[in-house]
């Protein structure tokens, strides 16, 4: 299974959001991060904006949280 490729953008995922749609929907960082498919490691590059996220990551992540794509990123 192909969790496809990154965006080309340079949109950074909103850490803080992310932690507030977690706390919302009572998800834990792991849960969140076995939904994406995303070891630890690459999970922190992703998080500190040193990665960009694939689609079906992003679509996993906002999946497991109930929100939209658009809600997990910083605004620009």
């Amino acid at each position: 299974e192909n969790p496809g490729a990154p965006p080309q953008t340079t949109a950074r995922l909103d850490r803080t959001r992310i932690h507030v749609l977690r706390e919302r929907k009572q998800v834990s960082d792991r849960q969140l991060r076995e939904a994406a498919r995303v070891q630890l490691g690459p999970w922190r590059k992703l998080l500190a904006g040193n990665e960009q996220p694939t689609l079906g990551q992003l679509a996993a992540m906002a999946t497991c949280l109930g929100a939209g794509v658009d809600e997990l990123f910083l605004p620009n």
